[in-house]
């Protein structure tokens, strides 16, 4: 097995580790579309590998001169996607999201020479997040536009409780203060000149005994 690839990823993975292979062109294009990519490094024993996030470097083929269009591909599904053109140029055929990522050629020769990175997007897609995020943020401007149109009445409401407590209450002390006044107010006072009006009749009728026991 040729151990060149293995010298590649590794030479690639080194790279960007140290920071080096991060910087890179964009490319939008639409889902099945052609797309072809340039080599600027070399258009002779080329390699072709794709990045992805978090993902180890894919090995995809291997040109070997400008003339030849027969490349040797790491996997031969590669083959129904990938193709090379004149020049070692990478060609996508009919790119899905399956081929998206960031794309560099690798010059074989010694010493090794990377090109910068090529990413290829959806114009369309990010449109389309975009106006889902956008959708999104109207749509809780909108719940707390509703939240704030109910707070007043709740305001309302709490403040109308409050003083009615108080009322009931203020009325309830008020009320149980005035009952003990009225239970210690004296009985009726019709009823003392009757005790009196007794006293002198019975003094009178004792009176008249005692005269009567005297005269006899």
């Amino acid at each position: 097995m040729d151990s060149k690839p293995l010298m590649c990823v590794f030479f690639l993975d080194l790279l960007v580790f140290c920071g080096a292979a991060e910087s890179f062109t964009e490319k939008s294009v639409d889902l099945g579309q052609n797309v072809t990519l340039k080599c600027e490094v070399s258009v002779n024993n080329v390699f072709w590998f794709l990045m992805k996030p978090s993902e180890p470097p894919v090995f995809i083929l291997r040109s070997f001169s400008s003339s030849i269009l027969e490349p040797v591909y790491s996997n031969t599904t590669f083959s129904k996607r990938f193709s090379v053109q004149y020049n070692s140029s990478l060609f996508i055929h009919n790119i899905s999201t399956n081929e998206f990522g960031v794309y560099y050629c690798i010059q074989t020769g010694s010493p090794y020479n990377i090109s910068s990175g090529i990413r290829l997007y959806i114009q369309n897609h990010s449109a389309e997040n975009q106006t889902c995020k956008t959708e999104q943020c109207q749509n809780q401007t909108r719940s707390t536009a509703k939240e704030n149109s109910h707070l007043p009445i709740l305001i309302i409401s709490v403040t109308f409780n409050c003083v009615l407590v108080i009322v009931v209450t203020v009325f309830t002390v008020r009320h149980c203060r005035r009952r003990p006044k009225t239970q210690a107010q004296p009985s009726d006072p019709g009823l003392q000149p009757r005790q009196d009006s007794t006293s002198p009749v019975y003094t009178e009728v004792q009176f008249s005994v005692k005269r009567t026991r005297q005269d006899g």
